[in-house]
């Protein structure tokens, strides 16, 4: 899903430009949009590099019985079909 969802991002940033053109955005507020998503995105990449270093999403102990949760809450353990 996060390989996903940087790919769409990336494609995003990369087509926003264009759309911006296509639709004649005054130039202030292109300045706008763009810098705008470019903080989105830097928003987004930091969310993913701490969710890709933190133990707590790092872990497969969701689909280990036994195995110490880790912070998670109790119901997300817990199979109920």
């Amino acid at each position: 899903m996060i390989t996903t969802l940087a790919h769409d991002l990336s494609t995003a940033l990369a087509a926003l430009p264009a759309e911006l053109t296509a639709l004649a955005t005054p130039p202030h507020a292109r300045a706008a949009v763009l810098l705008h998503a470019e903080r989105i995105a830097t928003c987004t990449r930091g969310q993913i590099t701490w969710h890709a270093s933190s133990p707590r999403y790092a872990t497969d102990d969701l689909t280990a019985a036994g195995r110490p949760t880790h912070g998670y809450p109790e119901d997300l353990l817990s199979s109920t079909g």
